[in-house]
């Protein structure tokens, strides 16, 4: 059982890591389009 726990946690850490990442990028890219939007205008 504390091995499953073990797993779990591994798991969900990964999957948070892969989250937080993803989300990092999208914000880099509407960063972007938002700094070339405004220059645009």
């Amino acid at each position: 059982m504390i091995i499953f726990a073990f797993i779990m946690y591994y798991v969900i850490e990964a999957a948070v890591e892969k989250a937080v990442k993803r989300a990092m990028i999208v914000t880099k890219i509407q960063s972007k389009t938002i700094a070339a939007e405004y220059h645009a205008e």
